[in-house]
């Protein structure tokens, strides 16, 4: 059940969207921009990509607001490789497992650089299924609250017991924030929870003493942040939804304890199409050279050329074309990185570095990020000839 107050990550974005907006016309809440359940997730995914982290499970994933956030690909060296979801809730997992297929526009031509696996389990986070050990990272957003007594006892033996990832990420309300939520009475003896489903809503300190506590036994460090301010909001207060990152401190020392069952039941499998195609360094290098050729900047025609352009402009009445100043010989290395088919051919910037520097028509600084080459060079002229003759069949304006 979705809470009006928090607009939990539960639903489809659409459905979120809605419920939002309902949300806000029908009472004078809190308001968060941009919304909670999306601050949560740019959050998570923030981390995870500093942390590297390319193996990722979602404990408690629900209709996988998250994972299929972590689907998207970036352009970095650490691509999400495999995600895990896990949730007790069959109607949750169909609805994330429709949130987790390809999309359109990762087909065809522009299919993903690196391979990609989705796995949805139906299980208990009370439970440690040997299929997600070895994992960079777990995730558990907006589910501690939701768990029993004896469940939770169990979380921490599993999560950093037995599963024993590098990095742990978990979110849950902060009690504290709910005094700027009116209809749910804070601190009063009618006092009520923001979900109805929710177990409990801890204090900033008592989540805090709950994570401290198991990050001290399992050899964990700990920090503290969350997502969720007013304007002009008591900073004293702290955030509507807190969070704990907790840090693997010995990751190369086995778990205390082991997963040697599969206890979870396998829901779905998704593996993403990926570019699959194999180019020689030869066949690459020339790829990203007619890339620049066709990407870098015209030079300016010498003035001759452009006083008789300038002519034919004025004889048919149209304004004196100025040409712009441009930055000649030289391009940022992310630019070229930033087409994905350069992406497909290399797989790393290190490898398109690699290769561009086999080419004796241009000079690689990765120091300053850039890519330079003589503009006199005649495979440069020659593709600004094309470039001019293009240019001529346009019609004038």
């Amino acid at each position: 059940m979705s809470s009006p107050v928090e607009k939990a990550d539960e639903g489809t974005l659409a459905q979120e969207a809605i419920d939002a907006v309902a949300a806000t016309e029908a009472s004078e809440e809190a308001r968060f921009f941009p919304p909670l359940w999306q601050q949560r997730r740019n959050l998570a995914r923030s981390i995870l990509d500093k942390e590297h982290a390319t193996s990722i499970i979602d404990f408690g994933c629900g209709e996988a607001a998250l994972t299929s956030f972590l689907i998207s690909e970036t352009d970095g060296d650490y691509p999400v490789t495999r995600l895990a979801g896990v949730d007790m809730d069959a109607d949750s997992l169909a609805q994330a497992s429709h949130q987790c297929q390809p999309q359109d526009y990762e087909l065809g031509e522009n299919v993903r650089v690196h391979n990609l696996e989705v796995e949805l389990f139906k299980g208990s986070v009370a439970q440690a299924d040997k299929r997600l050990l070895g994992f960079d990272a777990l995730a558990c957003m907006e589910v501690v609250e939701h768990l029993d007594p004896e469940v939770l006892d169990e979380f921490w033996g599993v999560v950093l017991g037995t599963l024993k990832p590098k990095l742990v990420i978990v979110s849950t309300p902060n009690a504290e924030f709910n005094i700027y939520f009116p209809q749910l009475n804070y601190g009063t003896e009618n006092a009520i929870l923001r979900n109805d489903d929710h177990r409990f809503e801890w204090t900033r300190q008592e989540f805090q003493t709950w994570c401290q506590e198991a990050a001290d036994k399992y050899g964990y460090s700990v920090e503290f942040t969350g997502v969720g301010r007013l304007l002009n909001q008591d900073p004293l207060v702290g955030c509507c939804t807190q969070v704990g990152v907790l840090r693997d401190m010995n990751p190369s020392r086995a778990p205390r304890m082991t997963a040697t069952e599969e206890v979870y039941t396998l829901f779905t499998k998704i593996v993403f199409p990926t570019y699959d195609k194999v180019h020689t360094d030869e066949d690459t290098v020339a790829y990203i050279l007619e890339r620049i050729a066709r990407t870098r900047p015209l030079p300016p025609p010498s003035q001759e050329e452009q006083d008789k352009e300038n002519a034919e402009r004025a004889r048919e009445g149209l304004d004196p074309w100025v040409w712009p100043a441009v930055e000649l010989g030289r391009m940022p290395l992310e630019d070229l990185w930033l087409d994905k088919a350069t992406r497909q051919r290399c797989k790393k910037l290190g490898n398109m570095v690699r290769i561009l520097e086999k080419s004796p028509l241009v000079n690689v600084d990765v120091a300053q990020n850039l890519v330079t080459f003589d503009e006199e060079n005649e495979f440069w002229a020659e593709s600004d000839r094309q470039k001019r003759q293009c240019r001529r069949q346009l019609p004038r304006i």
